[in-house]
């Protein structure tokens, strides 16, 4: 049997599992359709233009539970009616291919909801399909992009080009939540920055705030601890990391403690024992040190270089 044909440059596939997509290609094809074995799908000639696949997602509200999956059965979407739909045909021409990206921070009164800010902008590189193959990619602000954000990206996007439901009907879901449609090439968005630290101002209130028991008994017991399970030379890159790491913490509570002249002499005494074994790792004097790949370029532990499975599969 002769397989089933059709020509043109827009086509909606849909797979035997009910899954349909939009084929848009740059250059009219003839895609060939075998309907015995309904597996394979082809183009009867050699294709070098610019093919774009997106995933029209079934019919459905922005209201499913976010755990449920898409149900056996459902109705496909209109391609006379959707919004959705119409918007995936009309911006189906211009495609990303690479962006720049600007960042600055943003510091207003202390007094200010906004007190700080980083501000990021994506200004993505955008062809058409219809371009000449040798032409520079655009890279002028343009609102002829249609891509989708994550929800984390939606809710600092400040440029005013989301599409609403009513210009946009499809809901494409993830395990992130559901992902709004973005038009332009420029993508600005707004980043409310906090305090970063190891600790926050209500837990190190909690710690002042201790009484002079608890705050010996901790100390009491820093005193053993940092005397057990040290950092050991002959241990392997990962193992020797989290023993420094283990001195490096406890450190952090004896500082954090702030209680008596004993704390100090305590914490004096751990800072000597991190230097020491830091500058043991630094200058290569540990077993598993770091070394330059010269085949493949990159900073490799020596253990990682000899064999791909040490450092808990971190080899080469």
């Amino acid at each position: 049997m002769e397989p089933y044909k059709l020509k043109g440059t827009q086509f909606i596939v849909r797979t035997q599992e009910d899954v349909s997509c939009l084929l848009v290609t740059s250059k009219t094809v003839t895609i060939e359709f075998d309907v015995i074995r309904k597996t394979d799908v082809k183009f009867s000639e050699p294709f070098d233009g610019v093919l774009r696949y997106a995933f029209v997602p079934p019919f459905q509200t922005n209201d499913y539970d976010k755990t449920n999956t898409f149900p056996h059965t459902y109705d496909h979407v209109d391609t006379k009616t959707s919004t959705g739909f119409k918007a995936l045909m009309d911006y189906s021409t211009i495609y990303p291919v690479g962006a720049n990206v600007n960042w600055r921070f943003e510091s207003s009164p202390a007094s200010s909801k906004d007190a700080n800010l980083g501000k990021i902008q994506f200004q993505f590189k955008t062809k058409s399909m219809y371009d000449d193959p040798d032409q520079a990619p655009s890279t002028k602000c343009k609102d002829d992009l249609l891509m989708l954000s994550l929800p984390h990206h939606t809710q600092v996007l400040t440029n005013n080009n989301i599409l609403s439901v009513t210009e946009f009907n499809l809901f494409y879901r993830t395990i992130k939540g559901y992902m709004a449609p973005v038009t332009g090439s420029c993508w600005e968005m707004e980043e409310p920055l906090t305090e970063t630290g190891f600790d926050s101002p209500y837990s190190l209130d909690r710690i002042q705030n201790l009484n002079a028991t608890v705050k010996d008994t901790i100390l009491k017991n820093i005193k053993l601890d940092m005397k057990l399970v040290l950092p050991n030379l002959n241990e392997n890159n990962y193992g020797y990391g989290k023993q420094v790491a283990r001195v490096a913490q406890l450190a952090h509570i004896t500082n954090n403690l702030k209680h008596d002249d004993d704390t100090e002499g305590t914490y004096s005494t751990l800072l000597n024992l991190l230097y020491t074994y830091v500058t043991d790792f630094l200058n290569g004097t540990v077993k598993d040190k770091l070394v330059y790949d010269t085949n493949l370029g990159g900073m490799v532990s020596l253990d990682g270089l000899k064999n791909s499975g040490a450092d808990f599969g971190n080899g080469w």
